[in-house]
């Protein structure tokens, strides 16, 4: 039964699994089919390789050795599965003042980095892949994710991590041209709403107007971002 610290890593790791996936002990524990006691062990890294066998077994929880890159934030691929989705990325348009868009992304495993990584996805069933960042989070209970541009002016996001529902609210920071070869920096509200899995369905996504019938919904999510303060915008 032992405690070492590759079993509390591994607690560690279904801890976090348990937050990500809003799953109480209680629910863990029906789901496994093991005591509630068993389960609080389990967490604390006091288990047998036949425990957690039932956990692997009749869970979707995945033991597994993949670990970001250290200057990533070193975090475990178990501990944030739940991010490994679809998105649909609301942000105010660059092209036009007022209007909005909204794009189709995804969070990834990328053994390369290795760690996670967010791609757009666009295209005739959205088979275009083009990756925006690599995700860092800097501990286990980051209350905050950031995606790092992958090189040269790309986009960098700062955003909660999913608490009570299912979006990441923050800032994206990139650059916007202003003339010729001039660059200015920008900041801008994001949602990145996470979707049922399956395909995404093409009328979430694409360029909303003011008279469109989506602007409303897409609005009301960008000033919460504001609003509820998961950023603030502080002028001298």
């Amino acid at each position: 039964m032992g405690d070492d610290p590759e079993k509390r890593a591994v607690g560690r790791d279904i801890k976090r699994y348990l937050a990500v996936n809003r799953i109480s002990r209680e629910e863990f524990s029906f789901q496994t089919k093991l005591g509630k006691s068993t389960i609080d062990k389990l967490i604390t890294g006091i288990y047998s390789e036949g425990t957690l066998q039932i956990v692997l077994d009749r869970t979707s929880f995945v033991r597994n050795n993949s670990f970001a890159a250290k200057r990533f934030g070193a975090y475990s691929r178990a501990a944030w599965s739940g991010y490994l989705r679809t998105y649909r990325l609301v942000l105010p348009s660059f092209a036009q003042e007022g209007h909005v868009d909204a794009l189709c992304v995804t969070i990834d495993w990328d053994e390369t980095v290795p760690g996670m990584v967010l791609v757009q996805r666009t295209g005739r069933k959205f088979a275009n892949i083009e990756q925006i960042g690599i995700v860092s989070i800097p501990h286990e209970r980051s209350p905050l994710i950031y995606i790092q541009a992958v090189e040269g002016q790309g986009r960098t996001f700062v955003l909660s991590t999913m608490l009570g529902e299912p979006v990441m609210r923050g800032l994206m920071m990139t650059v916007s041209n202003l003339v010729a070869n001039a660059f200015i920096p920008i900041a801008l509200p994001v949602a990145l709403r996470r979707l049922p899995e399956g395909d995404p369905d093409p009328s979430d996504f694409g360029h909303i107007a003011p008279d469109d019938p989506r602007y409303k919904a897409a609005m009301v999510e960008l000033k919460h971002v504001l609003a509820r303060q998961y950023a603030r915008l502080i002028s001298p």
